[in-house]
């Protein structure tokens, strides 16, 4: 099986909003696609003129129901805005807020500062601020015309002002001519989008567990939750999330799975083979979920006395491979 386009989906952070409590953990409202405002809001006479800084969060959510995991993903941008703004993004953490952002690693995009022919090995890009810090020594960049299309990993990065000059590594060239303002984006290597277990804990004097391979984060029910069974008998145990709270009830006889009823999916599956010993009242096993999400910020820059510009937006890509 594979994951579809379909089956990547972006949504909201629970607190969307210009004060520092914006972002935090995944919601459950969808980002629809080409929808206006969609991300962020627009821009009125009056911010234009003073200028601002805006940030939003969006969490890539694989909703694969074959729990598919996503391989050597990147994210990066497809376009540059046509306003006189700027659009940056970089990674989050399942939980931060906008009060956690500090000297971020910011990725981005540019246009090429003039046409190339096919097999030179460094151009110039011309990024719209002096501030963006967006294109670095060892970078993987992506450069298209809307119909060519290449990447290229580990290119050197020298900036002067609004101008990037790209050298590419060594052996690497242009495989195609490009036009000047050519998009030229650098990537966020994400690398394997995969769920995984954390702090793990039994406290217990006779009984055990083995969670390799025997609890699994769901690509759709699944968050980022510190989980904590308590036995009230010797087979059987109560379910709580430090921020959901109880989810029920199970037997170490049998898998237990308890349901996120905002996705009709399972939080993640406890399967019953992994119980081993014996359990008295009172005993507990902790741990942590981490799911098959990506928290990306992004961050949209109006410098002062910026142009009015209707229609304005901008397009970035997720991509990686699939069994």
């Amino acid at each position: 099986m594979s994951i579809l386009n379909h089956e990547l989906k972006w949504y909201r952070s629970q607190v969307v909003s210009n004060t520092s409590a914006n972002g935090g953990r995944l919601s459950i409202n969808q980002i629809v696609d080409s929808v206006k405002n969609n991300l962020f809001p627009d821009v009125t006479e009056t911010e234009r003129t003073a200028g601002l800084t805006r940030y939003r969060k969006a969490f890539l959510k694989i909703v694969n129901t074959d729990n598919e995991m996503l391989s050597n993903a990147i994210v990066h941008l497809l376009t540059v805005t046509p306003a006189d703004d700027y659009i940056t993004m970089f990674e989050g953490t399942h939980v931060d807020t906008q009060a956690n952002i500090s000297s971020p690693t910011e990725y981005g995009a540019g246009g090429l500062a003039s046409s190339v022919e096919s097999g030179v090995t460094e151009f110039d890009v011309n990024v719209k601020h002096t501030d963006m810090i967006i294109f670095r020594t060892g970078d993987r960049i992506y450069i298209s015309d809307g119909v060519n299309e290449e990447y290229h990993d580990n290119v050197s990065i020298s900036k002067s002002g609004t101008v990037v000059t790209i050298t590419l590594d060594t052996g690497s060239q242009l495989a195609n001519a490009y036009a000047a303002d050519s998009v030229v984006a650098s990537c966020i290597e994400i690398g394997d989008i995969d769920y995984s277990i954390d702090d793990f804990n039994v406290v217990s004097t006779g009984g055990t567990y083995n969670e390799t391979n025997n609890i699994v984060v769901d690509n759709i029910g699944g968050i980022f939750e510190n989980w904590t069974l308590t036995f009230t008998g010797v087979s059987t145990f109560t379910c709580a999330g430090s921020v959901i709270g109880s989810v029920g009830s199970g037997s170490v006889n049998s898998n237990y799975s308890p349901t996120n009823i905002n996705f009709a999916r399972p939080y993640f599956t406890l399967n019953s083979i992994g119980f081993g010993g014996s359990w008295v009242i009172g005993d507990t096993i902790t741990f942590t979920t981490v799911p098959r999400n990506v928290p990306i910020w992004f961050k949209k820059v109006v410098p002062a006395l910026s142009a009015s510009y209707s229609g304005n937006n901008f397009d970035f890509r997720i991509l990686g491979e699939t069994a």
